[in-house]
């Protein structure tokens, strides 16, 4: 339902922080 979908963006979201982290570091 929506509370998944909730968790499902906060997962995305820290994903591309995440691989943003990683470019900035390169």
């Amino acid at each position: 339902g929506f509370k998944n979908l909730k968790n499902v963006g906060k997962g995305f979201a820290s994903w591309v922080d995440n691989g943003l982290d990683l470019q900035v570091q390169q």
